[in-house]
């Protein structure tokens, strides 16, 4: 597609969001390197489209394809050509509320809750790293899953670290592994983790 068509920031911020919240994709940060957005290939838009009504833009984008998408793409950056900087405080995870989710966040390391979170995101990352059908199959994602995690999880431990990174390197991706492995003892120990740290931090 042409990067044109995307060359609104706000839109594509939203349009970022609301993939992952879809579990289309997941995002990876890093302290120094770009955010790289990961796609869940086992989730299709028909899937999407599925869930739906006819009303949806997703189901109109598996009915009528491409070109159907590039023109509404168009359409709205046209309607909204200017609106960029008035909208950025709208965006979700950048906004000016969202601000204070990249300052360092205060740990008291003795709150049982911070504990337990420790410790079964410790387990869950293990069982990832060592699920041999994930390796076999998917071994970059696999890699990068853990890397990611391990990395936010020891600075968590031993670091100030901010909410937005514990959001995205260790929420993000056992999400992301608790839905697509369901049943299986990763997915088990994924969504353990996820609701250990939401409990922890009080979402």
């Amino acid at each position: 597609m042409n990067d044109k068509l995307f060359s609104n920031k706000v839109l594509v911020s939203k349009a970022l969001v609301e993939l992952q919240e879809w579990r289309v994709l997941f995002e990876l940060t890093d302290q120094f390197g770009p955010t790289v957005y990961q796609v869940d290939r086992t989730v299709s838009l028909t899937k999407v489209a599925a869930a739906v009504e006819p009303a949806s833009p997703y189901y109109k984008a598996s009915r009528f394809g491409r070109e159907w998408i590039e023109s509404a793409v168009v359409r709205i950056n046209e309607k909204y050509q200017g609106d960029d900087d008035e909208a950025d405080g709208e965006q979700h995870g950048v906004n000016s509320d969202d601000g204070p989710s990249w300052e360092p966040l205060p740990l008291d390391r003795t709150d049982p809750n911070f504990e337990q979170a420790m410790e079964v995101s410790e387990k869950a990352i293990e069982a990832i790293e060592g699920d041999n059908g994930f390796a076999a199959n998917l071994p970059d994602e696999r890699n990068a899953i853990v890397k990611i995690a391990r990395g936010t999880l020891e600075a968590v431990r031993d670091g100030t670290p901010s909410i937005a990174q514990i959001k995205s390197g260790l929420l993000s991706p056992f999400r992301y592994i608790a839905h697509k492995f369901p049943e299986a003892a990763i997915g088990v120990a994924a969504k353990l983790a996820f609701e250990a740290l939401k409990k922890w931090l009080g979402f």
